[in-house]
C-alpha cells in the first residue's frame, strides 16, 4: 500500500539548523530547509510541493536525502570541480574578463547596475573576450585572480528566483529583471522576448516571464501587446496547469491588461479573483497591488467612491512593505480621484505625497505622472500659483521625454500651452502645441490633438485670425465626432460660437452655444454650464439685447455659487459692469469692472485684464471721466500690441482718437473740467461746505462705501483676490498716495505682498524705513497709517506668528499736503473696509481649513440613487452605499429588516448592479412551500425518487443557474434542509433527490430575514455555520420610523403613482394629513404606507385634497408602541396604581384594565371557577365596551380589539353579542 513520505524525527540541534538555515540568503539551501522543516510539520510531498511550487519529485529527493544524510544531505551539489584545476584560458583573456568586471555597467551601455558571474559570461563572449565560457568559470577566475571588490561579485538574490531554471533562460531572465528594475522598459521587452523566443521554458518560468513582459509593454503603453502577451492563460486548461502563486500573479496581469484596453467588466472580474487568490497566499504585496488596479479600474469609470476604497486598503497592507513605486502610484491615483470629486486641496496634497515616495525612483513616466497632476491641480487664486504649475508642467515633459509616455507626454505639453497661453506667452505657446499635435499624430488617442486644436484656435481668434481659428476648431471636431468627450466637444462649441459672434454670424453663434450648454448639463459639467450662460450673455449683449443679456448672466450667477471659478467671475463682473453702463448706472458699473481688473491682475491673465481695462476705459469715457478712460485704455493697448491681439488693439486705439475727437471739439475750459473730474472728486474732501452739500456729501460717501463693501464680499473667494481688490479700492477711491500689503513673518522683516500706486520695488524700500514698533503695533506714521489685519492664518500664504498677533499688514500713505481733517476722514471710512477684508480673509482661512471635509457633506448629499429607490435619509443613503460597494462581488449578503421594509427591493437592486444583471433574479420564500416539499423545491430531484415524483424536476436553485436567487424569509428554512444549502453556498453544488453526483450550479445567493437569527442559533432552530456563512456581508434596511424624513416623499410618489394608475388627476395631500402620516410610527413600514395611499386614491376624486379625515383611524387616533418590544410588558407595569388607586391604562386609547371594574356577571373568584367562564366573561365584556365606544361600527371595534373584521364577527357569534344597529 502506498505510503506518504515524511521527514525522520528531528532533535532540537536540527530544528535550529533548520530555521538558521531557512533564513539563509542562499535561496537554493533556505527553500530546502523550509522543506524539511514542513514535511516535519506534517505536511505530505503534494502539499509541499503545491505550497511552495516546486516539482514534487525534487521535494521528495530533498526529505530523502535529510534523512540519509542529515545536514549534509541538504547541500547544495554544485556541477564541475569546487575547486577543481585551473580554467584554460590565456593571460589575455583573463585580463580581459578582469578589465571587463572593473568597469561600470552604465559605461557600456548596459540597463543593470551591478555585475553577475552571468552577466560578466555574456558581456565576454558578446566583446569577443572570449568564444565560450560558463558563469561558474567566471566565478573561478574571479576568485583566483580579482582583487576584494571583484572577488565579492557574487549571484544576486532575487525575489523572483523561485523557479528552476535552465542556465541559458535564468541569465536572459535576469537582465530582463534588472532592465525592469531600472525602469528600462524597451529593453526589458527584449529580454523577456529572447527569453520565450530562444529557450523552452517550463510552464512556470513562461507564466512568470509573460507576467513581465505584460507588465513592462503596459508601462510603454503598449496595451493590446500587453494583452496579447498573457492572454494565452485566459485558457483554463493552460491557467488551471499553474501553481497557485503563479496563478495569482497571472490574474493580476490579465485584469491590468484588460483595463488597459478599457475592458473594464472583464478587468474588475478578473482582478477580484486575483484578490481572493493573494489572499489565501497571504501576500500583502500582491494584495495591495491588485486592490491598486482595482481602485484605478473604478476611477476611469467615474465610480470614485469603490476607487477610493479600493485605493485606502491598497495602502492598508503597505504598512509592513512600504514600496514606495506602488505607494507612489497608489496616492497619484488618490490624487485622481479626488480632483474628479471637486476636493482639489486634497488632490494637490495626495500628488505631493505620491511626489515624496517617487523621489529617487527611476522610473521617469511615473515621476511625470505625477508632475503632470500636480501642475493640473494648482489654485487659479494663489500667488505665483500659475509659475509653479509651468515648472511641474516642464519637469513632467523633461521625465516623460525619457520615459516614452507619448499621451502623457502630449497632455504635458498642452497643459504647459495652456498657462503660457494665459501668461500672454502666445508664441511659445503655440511652438508648443505643434509639438503636441505632432505627438499626438504618434499616438492613438484623438483627444489630444483635440485639445491643441482648440488652443491654437483661441490664440489665432484672440489675434483675429478668425478663418485660421475655424479650420482649427474644425479639426478638433472632427477628432471627437462619434466619441464619448462631450465635455471637449462643448469646450471647442463654445469657442467656435465665439469665433461667428466676432464674424457677426451670430445666429449661429447662439445656436452652437445653446448646443454647448446642453452637453455640458448632460455630463454635469458645471464650469461648462457656466461658461456657456456667460457666452449667450455676451452674444446677446454685443447684438443688443440687453434683457436677454442680465438674464443669462443672472442664471451664469447662481450657478457660480455652486462651483467657484476666479476666471468666470472675472467676466461676468466685467459683462455686469459693461451692462450697468448701458443703464446710466456708472458708479456700480465701474466697481464691476474694477472688479474684473482684479480678478484676472490677481490670476496673472493679461489679455483677460487688457479687455477688463478697455471695458473700464468706455465706462469711464461715457461717465465724462476722460482722464481716467485714456489711462485704462492706455494700459490695454500696451497688453494688446506685445500679444499682437489685433482686433481688441484697433478698438483700443480708435477709443483713444475718439476721446482726442472729443476733447477738441469742446471749449477749453469744459474740456478741463472733464478731464480732471476724478481729481476734482477728490479734493472736494477738503473744501468747505455748507451743511446741506455735507449732508449730500455723506450719503454719496455711503453709497459708495457700501458698493466698495460689496466688492470686497465678492472678492472673498480668494485671498489674493481679496488684498488686491482691497488696495484697489483704496487707491481707487480715496485721495491717498500708495498701498502696500505686508506679510509678516515669524521674526523675518516684513514682505511685500503686493502694492498698488507705487512699485514693487519702491514698496520695498518704504517698509525698510518703517519704525519696527510701527510694524508691531500700528497706527499714525509720519506720511501714513499702518492697518495690522487680525487674523488668523489657516494655510500656505502666510506663516502663523504665534503668540505674535497678526500675520498681515496694510500701509496706506496718504497724499502730499493732506491735512489732520482729510486723515481723519479718511481713516473714519477705512476703518469697516479693514474689519471687512478681516471677515473675508478669515473666511478664505476657513474655507481652505474645512474644502476636505465640506467635499465630503455635499459628495453624500449628492450620491447617485439607483433605480427603484427613493431616498431620503443618512440611512437609506448608507443601504445604497453598501449596494453600490459590493457591486462587483459575488458574495453571499444578508438582508435584514422588519416586514415591509422592502428587502426584496434592495435584493433586487443588488442583482441588478451586480455583474449578473443579465441572468435571472428568483425569489424564493422559504415559508411559502411545506416542509416536506422544501428539500425538492429547492434542489430539485428525479422522477421517482419519491412517492408523486412524476417527470425530472430541476429546483429552483438550478433554475436561477447563472443570476440571484433571493431567499425571502430564511430564517424559517426547515432544519432538516439547512445542511443542504450549507454544501451549496460553500461548494456550489447541489444533490437532488435521486441524484447520485452532484451538480455544479452557478448561483449567487441572498438571504433575508425579519427574525433574529442570533437568537435562533441559541435556541438551535438555525444552525450556526451557516449563519456565518450567510452573515458574510450584512445590510439591515431601517425601519420607516426611524427615517420618518422620507415619509411625504414616499407619500408624494405612492400619491402621483396610484393616480396615474387610476387615471384619476389633480389630488393633492394637505399639510395637515402629511404631518399626520409622519407622526405616524408605521409597524406595517412602507408597505402600509402604499396601501394607506392607496386606500385614500380609491375614495378620493378628482382636484381634491387629502385631508386628515381621510385617513384610517390608527393613523389619526391614539397610537400603539410599534417595533421589537411593542407585545412585551414590563413587570410590574399592569398592576402600577396612579395616585388615586385607579389602574393604569391597560391598551392606549379610552379602554381602561377590565379588571379596575368588574362586570355583575362576571364570575365570582372566591370559590372554583373555571378558566373558560371567566375568559368568556371578560371577553364579553371587553367587545361590548368596545362597540358601545365605536358606534357599534365593526371595522373600528375590530381595529381597536386587534382583530379582523371577519374574526370579531365569529367572535360575536361566539359569545352570543348581538349587535345593535348604528
Amino acid at each position: 500500500m502506498f505510503q506518504p513520505l515524511y521527514v525522520k524525527s528531528l532533535n532540537t540541534e536540527e530544528i535550529e539548523a533548520l530555521k538558521s538555515q531557512a533564513d539563509s540568503r542562499d535561496k537554493t539551501d533556505a527553500w530546502r530547509a523550509e522543506v524539511v522543516l514542513l514535511s516535519a510539520a506534517g505536511k505530505n510531498s503534494a502539499e509541499i510541493s503545491q505550497a511552495l511550487g516546486f516539482h514534487i519529485s525534487n521535494v521528495k529527493k530533498w526529505i530523502r536525502k535529510f534523512n540519509e544524510e542529515g545536514l549534509d544531505g541538504l547541500a547544495a551539489r554544485k556541477r564541475g570541480p569546487r575547486s577543481g584545476p585551473k580554467p584554460m584560458f590565456s593571460r589575455t583573456q583573463v585580463d580581459g574578463i578582469l578589465a571587463l568586471a572593473r568597469t561600470d555597467p552604465a559605461e557600456l551601455n548596459f540597463p543593470f547596475r551591478k555585475w553577475t558571474p552571468q552577466k560578466i559570461a555574456i558581456a565576454a563572449i558578446d566583446r569577443g573576450i572570449v568564444d565560450t565560457i560558463s558563469h561558474v568559470t567566471v566565478r573561478q577566475i574571479l576568485r583566483r585572480n580579482g582583487d576584494g571588490a571583484i572577488a565579492s561579485i557574487r549571484e544576486e538574490p532575487s525575489s523572483f528566483s523561485g523557479f528552476s531554471r535552465s542556465e541559458r533562460f535564468s541569465t536572459k531572465f535576469d537582465l530582463g529583471i534588472d532592465a525592469f528594475k531600472q525602469s528600462a522598459f524597451r529593453e526589458a521587452v527584449d529580454y523577456f522576448c529572447a527569453c520565450l523566443e530562444h529557450n523552452s521554458p517550463s510552464p512556470d518560468e513562461e507564466a512568470l516571464t509573460r507576467c513581465f513582459l505584460s507588465q513592462s509593454l503596459g508601462e510603454l503603453m503598449q496595451y493590446e501587446e500587453a494583452y496579447r502577451a498573457i492572454e494565452r492563460y485566459d485558457d483554463p486548461n493552460k491557467y488551471q496547469a499553474l501553481p497557485p502563486s503563479s496563478r495569482a500573479r497571472v490574474k493580476l496581469r490579465i485584469g491590468a491588461a484588460y483595463a488597459g484596453v478599457k475592458n473594464y467588466p472583464k478587468a474588475i472580474a478578473t482582478l477580484n479573483d486575483a484578490k481572493k487568490l493573494f489572499l489565501e497566499l497571504q501576500d500583502d504585496l500582491g494584495i495591495s497591488e491588485t486592490h491598486y488596479n482595482l481602485g484605478k479600474s473604478y476611477a476611469q469609470l467615474n465610480e470614485f467612491r469603490i476607487a477610493r476604497d479600493h485605493l485606502e486598503t491598497a495602502v492598508s497592507y503597505q504598512r509592513t512593505i512600504q514600496d514606495r513605486e506602488l505607494l507612489a502610484r497608489i496616492y497619484d491615483k488618490l490624487g485622481f480621484v479626488d480632483f474628479g470629486e471637486g476636493a482639489f486641496s486634497s488632490s494637490y496634497d495626495k500628488f505631493r505625497t505620491a511626489l515624496e515616495y517617487a523621489d529617487g525612483l527611476t522610473n521617469p513616466s511615473l515621476l511625470g505622472t505625477i508632475l503632470v497632476n500636480l501642475g493640473t491641480t494648482y489654485d487659479e487664486g494663489s500667488l505665483g500659483a500659475r509659475e509653479q504649475s509651468s515648472v511641474y508642467f516642464k519637469q513632467a515633459i523633461e521625465n516623460l521625454e525619457r520615459g516614452g509616455q507619448k499621451d502623457l507626454l502630449a497632455l504635458a505639453y498642452n497643459n504647459l500651452a495652456d498657462n503660457l497661453r494665459d501668461s500672454g506667452s502666445w508664441d511659445e505657446a503655440l511652438a508648443i502645441l505643434k509639438r503636441a499635435i505632432a505627438l499626438g499624430d504618434e499616438y492613438p488617442d484623438a483627444n489630444v490633438r483635440a485639445m491643441a486644436y482648440h488652443t491654437i484656435a483661441e490664440i489665432l481668434c484672440a489675434r483675429g485670425e478668425l478663418d485660421e481659428a475655424a479650420k482649427n476648431i474644425n479639426r478638433g471636431l472632427e477628432l471627437v465626432e462619434g466619441k464619448s468627450d462631450k465635455w471637449l466637444e462643448s469646450n471647442l462649441l463654445r469657442l467656435l460660437a465665439r469665433v461667428h459672434c466676432v464674424q457677426g454670424i451670430a445666429e449661429d453663434s447662439l445656436k452652437e452655444l445653446r448646443t454647448a450648454l446642453r452637453l455640458s448639463t448632460a455630463i454635469g459639467d458645471l464650469h461648462g454650464v457656466t461658461l456657456a450662460q456667460v457666452g449667450l450673455a455676451e452674444t446677446h449683449f454685443e447684438q443688443g439685447g440687453f434683457e436677454q443679456a442680465r438674464e443669462y448672466l443672472e442664471l451664469a450667477q447662481a450657478r457660480l455659487k455652486e462651483e467657484e471659478s476666479l476666471f468666470i467671475s472675472g467676466l461676468m463682473q466685467r459683462l455686469a459692469g459693461r451692462l450697468e453702463a448701458e443703464a446710466g448706472r456708472f458708479v456700480e458699473a465701474r466697481q464691476h469692472v474694477s472688479q474684473s481688473i482684479s480678478i484676472f491682475t490677481t490670476t496673472d491673465v493679461p489679455y483677460e485684464a487688457a479687455r477688463s481695462h478697455y471695458a473700464m476705459g468706455r465706462v469711464l469715457f461715457a461717465d465724462q471721466d476722460l482722464g481716467g478712460a485714456r489711462g485704462h485704455l492706455e494700459k490695454a493697448r500696451e497688453v494688446f500690441e506685445s500679444l499682437a491681439a489685433a482686433p481688441e488693439l484697433q478698438m483700443t486705439l480708435a477709443a483713444l482718437h475718439e476721446i482726442l475727437d472729443f476733447q477738441s471739439t469742446v471749449p477749453a475750459s469744459v474740456r478741463s473740467d472733464l478731464t480732471s473730474a476724478e481729481e476734482s472728486r477728490r479734493i472736494s474732501l477738503s473744501l468747505p461746505a455748507s451743511p446741506d452739500s455735507k449732508r449730500i456729501e455723506m450719503a454719496v460717501d455711503d453709497r459708495n462705501d457700501v458698493l466698495l463693501m460689496q466688492r470686497l464680499i465678492e472678492a472673498s473667494a480668494s485671498r489674493e483676490l481679496l488684498l488686491q481688490e482691497l488696495a484697489s479700492v483704496i487707491v481707487e477711491s480715496f485721495p491717498v498716495a500708495a498701498v502696500i500689503v505686508y506679510r509678516l513673518v515669524n521674526q523675518d522683516p516684513p514682505q511685500v505682498a503686493l502694492s498698488e500706486g507705487i512699485s514693487l520695488t519702491e514698496a520695498e524700500l518704504v517698509v525698510k524705513g518703517l519704525d519696527a514698533r510701527l510694524i508691531e503695533e500700528g497706527g499714525q506714521a509720519e506720511d501714513g497709517y499702518m492697518f495690522l489685519l487680525g487674523i488668523v492664518e489657516r494655510d500656505a500664504f502666510v506663516s502663523p506668528r504665534p503668540g505674535q498677533g497678526p500675520s498681515l499688514a496694510v500701509y496706506v500713505r496718504f497724499q502730499k499736503g493732506a491735512n489732520a481733517n482729510d486723515r481723519a476722514r479718511i481713516l473714519d471710512r477705512l476703518q469697516p473696509l479693514m474689519r471687512q477684508a478681516e471677515l473675508g480673509l478669515e473666511m478664505c482661512s476657513l474655507r481652505a481649513a474645512s474644502r476636505v471635509t465640506v467635499s465630503s457633506v455635499v459628495h453624500q448629499k449628492t450620491k447617485t440613487v439607483m433605480p427603484g429607490f427613493i431616498v431620503g435619509s443618512a440611512s437609506m443613503f448608507d443601504v445604497i452605499d453598501k449596494i453600490h460597494k459590493i457591486r462587483t462581488s459575488d458574495v453571499t449578503v444578508l438582508i435584514t429588516g422588519e416586514s415591509g421594509t422592502g428587502k426584496e427591493l434592495v435584493a433586487r437592486a443588488i442583482h441588478k448592479e451586480s455583474a449578473r444583471a443579465g441572468g435571472i433574479f428568483l425569489p424564493f420564500n422559504c415559508t411559502a412551500t411545506p416542509r416536506d416539499l422544501i428539500d425538492s423545491q429547492l434542489f430539485g430531484h428525479r422522477r421517482g425518487s419519491f412517492t408523486g415524483a412524476i417527470t425530472n424536476y430541476p429546483g429552483i436553485t438550478r433554475a436561477a443557474d447563472g443570476g440571484t436567487l433571493f431567499l425571502d424569509e430564511i430564517g424559517d428554512l426547515a432544519l432538516e434542509v439547512q445542511p443542504k444549502l450549507m454544501r451549496f453556498l460553500q461548494e456550489g453544488e447541489i444533490q437532488p433527490l435521486g441524484e447520485t453526483k452532484p451538480v455544479k450550479v452557478d448561483v449567487r445567493v441572498l438571504a433575508a430575514t425579519n427574525s433574529n437569527l442570533e437568537r435562533a442559533v441559541e435556541e438551535g432552530r438555525f444552525r450556526e455555520d451557516l449563519f456565518h456563512r450567510l452573515n458574510i456581508i450584512r445590510i439591515h434596511v431601517p425601519p420607516l420610523r426611524e427615517r420618518k424624513e422620507e415619509i411625504p416623499i414616499l407619500a408624494s410618489h405612492f400619491l402621483e403613482h396610484f393616480c396615474t394608475r387610476s387615471g384619476k388627476q389633480g389630488i393633492a395631500l394637505g399639510q395637515h394629513a402629511i404631518n399626520a402620516l409622519s407622526d405616524y410610527d408605521w409597524p406595517g413600514n412602507v408597505r402600509q404606507l402604499r396601501n394607506e395611499i392607496e386606500r385614500v386614491i380609491a375614495y378620493a376624486v378628482d382636484s381634491s385634497q387629502v385631508e386628515i379625515g381621510n385617513l384610517s383611524p390608527e393613523i389619526t387616533g391614539p397610537r400603539r408602541s410599534v417595533g421589537p418590544m411593542r407585545n412585551l410588558t414590563r413587570p410590574g407595569e399592569v398592576s402600577k396604581l396612579s395616585s388615586n388607586g385607579s389602574r393604569a391604562a391597560w391598551f392606549a386609547g379610552s379602554l381602561q384594565d377590565p379588571l379596575a371594574k368588574i362586570p355583575d356577571s362576571f364570575p365570582s373568584l372566591d370559590g372554583p371557577v373555571k378558566l373558560r367562564d371567566a375568559t368568556s366573561a371578560l371577553e364579553r365584556q371587553i367587545i361590548t365596551n368596545s362597540l358601545s365606544r365605536n358606534r357599534n361600527n365593526l371595522s373600528r371595534t375590530a381595529l381597536e380589539l386587534g382583530l379582523s373584521r371577519r374574526g370579531l364577527r365569529l367572535k360575536l357569534a361566539q359569545l352570543g353579542i348581538v349587535r345593535e344597529s348604528s
